[in-house]
């Protein structure tokens, strides 16, 4: 092509066919960085799922797994005598249980050096606390070295061995209490009515009332508190003791009842918190306070920290 003057003009490059071919070559990029993004997902979702699979898996492995014990466990409280804790807080009921087989089993202060086959914890607990024996004749309990043993409620003796029944209650020094179980292809009666099973509150009531607290009177709804009261303190009193036994304090902890007012309880007149108090002998000191059942709780709680 030639110019104005005659000359040769330059060839006129197509630009928009070159822009074209420009923008198509950026939007294949951005379509490989999707596609890359898409894959890395793709992978990421997978491994995702691959996690997810294998924590329920795990989940359900550690299910199929607590069956098991737990069948395992049914069955063996059908065919091993044991002992079943009970507590304040039904919940908590039922959770521990210590299989009572053939031979003898010694009971004793849960420690790294312990040979005692059932390890319990906590205060009053003797290193050798008590000797648990099974054999053909049935299962006895025998305290050792005035270690602090309870059945039904009566405190055992030095020595002295008992032979246990179905349903009976064991306390094990000041907080440890138990119900022992016979079983079912013994026992000439199903056991299968936990309703009719004893519970803490009734444990604690008897203990009371092998300590002279007898509630056979408790008619009225002033002295049915009372009693309450008592159940609920005296339990908390051997603690308080066992607490100031071990960090070695010259203090004894002892419950007050104020018998001149039980006539008023009997009629409702009066709370039983106007009665009901807390005596701490400071042998020490040669001192002695008394205590509301408010500030006692209070100081038991600061007691047990």
């Amino acid at each position: 092509m030639l110019d104005k003057q005659g000359n040769n003009a330059p060839p006129i490059s197509d630009t928009s066919s070159e822009s074209n071919v420009t923008i198509n070559g950026d939007e294949t990029d951005a379509a490989d960085r999707l596609r890359q993004q898409i894959k890395e997902q793709e992978l990421a979702l997978m491994e995702l799922n691959k996690t997810w699979q294998q924590r329920l898996d795990e989940t359900k492995s550690s299910l199929d797994q607590n069956v098991k014990e737990r069948n395992e466990r049914e069955e063996r409280q059908r065919t091993t005598h044991y002992l079943k804790n009970i507590h304040e807080d039904a919940v908590l009921s039922g959770k521990i249980l210590y299989f009572i087989t053939p031979g003898q089993h010694t009971v004793g202060r849960k420690s790294d050096a312990s040979k005692a086959h059932i390890q319990l914890t906590g205060l009053s607990i003797q290193q050798t606390h008590s000797i648990i024996v099974c054999n053909e004749i049935g299962v006895s309990i025998q305290p050792i070295d005035q270690a602090k043993v309870l059945v039904n409620g009566i405190a055992l003796k030095n020595k002295t061995s008992v032979t246990l029944k179905h349903n009976d209650r064991i306390l094990l020094g000041m907080q440890h209490l138990f119900i022992f179980k016979i079983p079912m292809n013994i026992l000439l009666v199903p056991d299968d009515d936990i309703s009719h099973e004893p519970n803490w509150h009734f444990a604690q009531a008897e203990i009371a009332r092998a300590s002279g607290f007898r509630m056979d009177d408790a008619t009225s709804v002033g002295m049915q508190m009372l009693y309450s009261d008592i159940t609920e303190l005296l339990p908390a009193i051997r603690e308080a003791n066992a607490i100031a036994e071990e960090l070695d304090k010259s203090k004894r902890f002892e419950l007050m009842i104020r018998m001149e007012s039980a006539l008023a309880m009997k009629q409702n007149s009066i709370q039983n918190e106007d009665f009901v108090y807390i005596k701490v002998n400071d042998f020490e000191k040669h001192m002695k306070w008394i205590f509301t059942k408010s500030r006692f709780m209070n100081i038991r709680l600061m007691m047990q920290e």
